[in-house]
């Protein structure tokens, strides 16, 4: 939830819920929409290291388009 709304720009709203509910699957697919993945509002092998891509540019393995 926090990752989505740092590379989202929305506000983080306390508390913070670790529950996985309508609204952030909802945000789940929308990035998986924009960065070309298939959209299933799981988080993923691929969605995962395209989100953490996304949030550290520079480190780690990455994640060609057209590959998920």
């Amino acid at each position: 939830r926090r990752s989505m709304a740092t590379l989202t720009g929305e506000p983080i709203i306390a508390p913070v819920s670790d529950r996985f509910d309508r609204a952030l699957r909802d945000q789940v697919e929308a990035f998986q929409a924009r960065h070309g993945l298939t959209v299933d509002g799981h988080v993923g092998e691929r969605t995962h290291l395209m989100l953490m891509q996304q949030l550290q540019p520079d480190d780690g393995p990455r994640l060609l388009a057209g590959e998920g």
